[in-house]
């Protein structure tokens, strides 16, 4: 029996469907994963019945459909169909490299084949899915953007042979990927738009969610229908503490306040990362109104270490504009997604 490493031997693939029940036959994109491949779901029960036989007398299965929760490098060819799976409508302006794609929240949430090539050469193929978050995570600790997208789907499949990526994309020395280094991150507590740069996030995830369910009937075993909600939109930023201006605007309505207050104030974010390998291109992330709350007000480190608070954002829709959130990708590609 020959064992198979699991060493580079793992890939996921992405592609936009055309329409429901329309799979991709190969991936857009194929790259590596930081966890996280597409896997069937099944739902399995024992036969409810009663007999004179103590012993079970079979299973039964009622319901299979396929789930997703990858993290991938934020590439800037292939973050554009992540992207686009929850922020669907991609405005594209500019000739030649870089173009600009100006994603916003209008428009329909379009359909996804996820792919998935595993230890063993075994190649899979995941149709009818819906994107039900999206995040981009970062650290200090680490250089890279990583985008995190979690999908709920109809129909899994084991494929015969290997799927043709139209583009394999990988952390090879020389290549590109969004990085924390050189990163401009603006955020304002009350104020919007965001126009003070900050310089002590030590890490954050920026995050688009909303329920996708899949609805089985009665008579398909993978489910006809999915569902999707309601968007959230939000983030959760770990800052080294410099001031009480969070603590000041959640409890007292005012970074001046000083008594509690029945008041939410509303602040913004602008962020924006550049590729490691090409200056031309970059990942910007705007929310012009968003409430940032405080989890617990800054404490001290009794080994003397530096103090950190946590605090949460929540975007809500500002009263005069429509795009409560926006992602401006620059990259290399002519085409909208």
């Amino acid at each position: 029996m020959t064992l198979a490493s699991s060493k580079a031997l793992g890939q996921l693939g992405i592609a936009t469907q055309t329409a429901e029940g329309s799979g991709a036959s190969n991936p857009t994109y194929a790259h590596p994963a930081f966890s996280g491949l597409p896997h069937p779901v099944q739902s399995v029960s024992p036969f409810p019945v009663v007999d004179a036989d103590g012993f079970r007398q079979g299973l039964y299965k009622a319901d299979e459909h396929w789930e997703c929760d990858t993290v991938v490098p934020a590439f800037p060819a292939s973050a554009g169909t992540y992207i686009k799976g929850m922020l669907p409508t991609d405005t594209k302006s500019g000739s030649s490299d870089p173009y600009t794609h100006a994603f916003t929240l209008t428009g329909t949430i379009p359909w996804e084949t996820v792919f998935a090539k595993r230890p063993g050469a075994q190649y899979e193929k995941y149709v009818d899915g819906l994107m039900s978050e999206l995040s981009l995570d970062f650290s200090a600790a680490d250089p890279f953007i990583r985008v995190g997208a979690k999908f709920v789907g109809k129909t899994p499949s084991k494929l015969g042979s290997a799927y043709t990526p139209g583009t394999t994309e990988s952390l090879a020395p020389g290549n590109e990927y969004f990085t924390t280094v050189g990163a401009t991150l603006k955020l304002n507590i009350d104020a919007s738009p965001a126009t003070t740069t900050i310089t002590n996030v030590a890490s954050g995830t920026l995050r688009v969610t909303r329920e996708v369910a899949d609805v089985p009937t009665v008579d398909s075993l993978t489910p006809v229908y999915v569902y999707a909600g309601f968007y959230d939109i939000g983030c959760s930023l770990e800052l080294v503490w410099q001031d009480y201006n969070a603590f000041a605007a959640t409890y007292f309505g005012s970074v001046s306040g000083t008594t509690p207050s029945a008041t939410i104030v509303s602040g913004a974010l602008d962020f924006t990362f550049p590729a490691q390998g090409n200056s031309n291109h970059s990942l910007q992330v705007v929310s012009k109104q968003m409430t940032f709350l405080l989890n617990d007000p800054p404490d001290i480190d009794p080994g003397g270490g530096a103090v950190t608070l946590t605090i949460e954002g929540i975007a809500t829709r500002p009263a005069t504009a429509t795009d409560i959130f926006t992602v401006t990708l620059k990259n290399a590609v002519g085409t909208a997604y």
